[in-house]
């Protein structure tokens, strides 16, 4: 099962419901990060240490972290607009699966698995 550390934008009922899915995941908050602008390469390190995924609504900085060849346990790059319950589910499905996504970004999008 793949490890999750959710950044700052992700919502606190994404959290709770793939916390009540039973996986593991942390918050900036958890951490004891959230009085703090935490950069996100420092995110990605971070949650790398322990071999968690990252899971971002910030597509854009961290495509570009990915770019640079910062080491990663996973990006799980997500959008606003899909339901916060297909958004978990997916998330679940793949934190489930046992796929290896270290160094990978992951799209969760709301038709097709868009993985590089």
């Amino acid at each position: 099962m793949t490890l999750l550390l959710a950044n700052e934008q992700v919502s606190f009922r994404l959290v709770d419901l793939l916390k009540d899915a039973e996986l593991d995941i942390l918050t900036i908050n958890d951490l004891g990060k959230d009085d703090q602008r935490f950069p996100d390469e420092d995110v990605l390190t971070l949650a790398h240490l322990p071999g968690r995924a990252v899971i971002t609504f910030d597509r854009r900085d961290y495509s570009k972290l990915h770019q640079q060849g910062i080491a990663h346990s996973g990006i799980i790059l997500c959008k606003h607009n899909m339901p916060i319950n297909l958004l978990a589910h997916e998330i679940m499905v793949l934190a489930q699966s046992g796929e290896d996504i270290s160094n990978k970004v992951v799209r969760i999008i709301q038709n097709s698995d868009d993985q590089s």
